[in-house]
């Protein structure tokens, strides 16, 4: 507003109104001029203050509504934005660059549908710009309509073809539909017109890291980071995370390592570094600094499936394996169709020999990646060594068998010697008087008549078994399963003599027990498989 204009109205309105009124005038008048010249000179908070004043003085200032809407935009406060915006096109409906300033507000805050009506309201008001159009294709992205958004890029490169950020934005669109290619040529057309734009290299090297020309990938984002050494880019982060994924690619682990750590330390939030730092020292077998990557990964996005399948690789590498299938069965939680997060919790189930349970998860895991072969491989060998457990059961209910039918069998009777001529026997002497019947034995009291406890027994039959007297240990402990059936240690335990005594049958079923009423029970697990083992040497 030029002084004339502002003389004018002041006079204008001097006329009509009362002294007091005056001075509400200029000072409104004194405010709106000092918020312009605040917001000229980039002091947006003193703009924010200055036109507040005015709307104080005049809430219906459709100039002061639509100055601090501005403002809020070029600050990130979107909504304050959306809501000035409302509010002066309210008054003024006609107004095509506040439209445009709403349509960039609601496109900022993902209302896609709201924000093409508000750039189709620009458009309508005659302000037909590259912009306009730039930001209507990317509300159409938002919204799914790929023939549209494509149509209205068009438009934007239409509207001024030597534009490098409508290729970029376009580019940035045909990326993010895995249209690599196309997206590739876009940003080379965005550089042949300004070949310092480090952004249009960025998305270039990301573009051709993901057609696996890792090489191209990482010249054009050295180039990038050559171009904006300052830590105010906001995508150095990712590039030199994406440059060190490059290079550790290539084989330069420690060139990739130096990029993580700085990738890191320009954004201390960006997970996904902290995965890559990961992996790579999970790679050279320095497990508890994957973990620590990997555990930094969880707690800044506790909702990511990938962080928690990461770092139940760690856990498991470090032995602690309950931890791990635990983070693994989260990360399956997390996102039920991740084929991944199945098919590594069953690995971890083939490789800690539970069976069953890998079959299960490795099925699943093949119903939703049916043509991964390293999933079909795992699950070939879970099958097998299914199988074999079930041969090896067979086995040993058929050695019980044959042992118990042995033992069953009536003793066959001696030979009967040939009957020998003998002289007339002499006359037996008499038989002495039979001697009185001893009284019975009286009945052995069951366990619960003794005093004895189920810990005590317990307790008992290990001291027993530490003395290698299994089959008194055998007794102890059955003392204690009989008085606490749920007591799965002594189980394991009894299961453990019956093994050592040859009673292979019996012990596994003691195995089993303990493992019904513990599944996590790892010894007794163990032990079962021994027994197995045990009988194949035979």
């Amino acid at each position: 507003m030029n002084c004339a204009r502002v003389a004018l109205t002041v006079l204008v309105l001097g006329v009509s109104l009362g002294t007091a009124a005056q001075r509400g005038v200029r000072s409104s008048t004194l405010s709106y001029e000092a918020g312009v010249r605040a917001e000229n000179e980039g002091r947006l908070e003193d703009a924010l203050a200055a036109y507040t004043e005015v709307l104080r003085e005049n809430p219906r200032s459709t100039g002061a509504l639509r100055r601090r809407g501005s403002v809020y935009l070029r600050s990130g406060k979107l909504q304050q934005a959306a809501r000035d915006l409302d509010a002066a096109l309210r008054l003024s409906p006609s107004d095509g660059e506040a439209w445009e300033m709403l349509g960039d507000a609601r496109l900022g805050l993902r209302e896609f549908a709201e924000a093409v009506s508000a750039y189709e309201a620009a458009l309508g008001a005659k302000v037909e710009t590259a912009a306009v159009y730039r930001g209507l294709a990317g509300a159409y992205a938002g919204l799914g309509q790929a023939e549209k958004a494509l149509k209205a890029y068009a438009d934007c490169i239409r509207m001024r073809l030597d534009d490098p950020q409508s290729y970029v934005a376009r580019g940035r669109y045909l990326a993010g539909r895995k249209k690599y290619l196309d997206a590739i040529d876009d940003y080379g057309r965005a550089l042949s017109f300004q070949p310092e734009l480090a952004d249009a290299y960025f998305y270039r090297g990301y573009a051709y890291g993901q057609i696996g020309k890792i090489d191209l990938a990482a010249r054009d984002l050295a180039a990038a980071l050559k171009l904006r050494p300052d830590v105010q880019w906001k995508l150095r982060a990712e590039a030199l995370l994406y440059r060190g994924a490059a290079l550790d690619v290539q084989g330069q682990a420690k060139e990739a390592l130096a990029d993580y750590d700085a990738a890191i330390e320009t954004d201390p939030a960006l997970a996904r570094a902290y995965l890559a730092r990961g992996d790579l020292h999970a790679r050279r077998g320095e497990h508890e600094a994957a973990l620590a990557d990997r555990e930094k990964a969880v707690s800044l996005e506790p909702l990511n499936a990938t962080a928690y399948l990461a770092r139940g690789g760690s856990y498991h590498s470090l032995g602690r394996h309950e931890e791990g299938l635990a983070d693994r069965t989260k990360a399956i939680e997390l996102d039920p169709r991740n084929a991944r997060a199945w098919f590594t919790r069953g690995s971890a189930y083939y490789l800690l020999k539970r069976y069953e349970q890998a079959k299960l998860d490795l099925e699943e895991a093949r119903r939703l990646d049916p043509s991964n072969p390293e999933i079909r491989e795992v699950l070939a060998k879970a099958e097998a060594a299914i199988e074999a457990q079930q041969a090896e059961v067979a086995a040993l209910q058929a050695r019980a068998a044959a042992r118990a039918a042995e033992a069953a069998a009536p003793a066959p009777e001696p030979a009967k010697p040939a009957p020998v001529q003998q002289a007339e026997a002499a006359p037996a002497p008499a038989m002495p008087a039979v001697a009185a019947a001893k009284p019975a034995a009286p009945a052995q009291p069951g366990p619960a008549s003794t005093g004895k406890t189920a810990d005590g027994c317990h307790k008992a039959g290990r001291a027993l078994l530490r003395a290698g007297r299994f089959e008194e240990a055998i007794v102890e402990l059955s003392c204690a399963v009989e008085l606490n059936p749920k007591l799965a240690l002594a189980w394991n335990a009894m299961g453990y003599a019956k093994m050592r005594v040859g009673r292979y049958m019996d012990a596994v079923l003691d195995f089993d027990k303990a493992l019904e009423i513990n599944p996590a029970y790892e010894n007794a697990r163990q032990n079962r498989e021994a027994v197995f083992r045990a009988v194949n040497r035979r």
